[in-house]
C-alpha cells in the first residue's frame, strides 16, 4: 500500500515537472531569453532527481521502460535547446 501511495504521488509530481519543462521550453522558444536557461535547468535537474526516484520504487518491466523512454525524450528535448547547454554543469546519464 506505501510503494502505491509513494508511486502515485511521484508520478503526478513526475507531471508537474513535465508541464514547467514544457512551459519553460515555450518561453524559451518565443522570448529568447537567456536566463530563462537558467530555470530550464533548474526544472531539467528537478526532473532527473525525481525520474532517479521513482527509478527506486518497484517498478514492472513496462513502467521502467515508460519512465525510461520519458527520461530519454526529455533529455533529448534538452540537449536540442542551445541556449540551456551552459546552463547546467549536470552530467548526462
Amino acid at each position: 500500500m506505501f510503494n502505491a501511495s509513494q508511486a502515485a504521488r511521484a508520478s503526478r509530481s513526475l507531471v508537474d515537472r513535465i508541464a514547467a519543462i514544457e512551459r519553460a521550453a515555450q518561453q524559451m522558444a518565443v522570448l529568447n531569453d537567456p536566463e530563462l536557461a537558467v530555470d530550464y535547468a533548474r526544472v531539467h535537474r528537478s526532473f532527473r532527481s525525481l525520474a532517479e526516484e521513482i527509478g527506486q520504487l518497484p517498478l514492472d518491466d513496462s513502467q521502467t521502460a515508460a519512465l525510461s523512454r520519458t527520461v530519454e525524450q526529455e533529455q533529448s528535448l534538452y540537449d536540442l535547446l542551445p541556449s540551456s547547454r551552459g546552463a547546467s554543469s549536470t552530467p548526462r546519464s
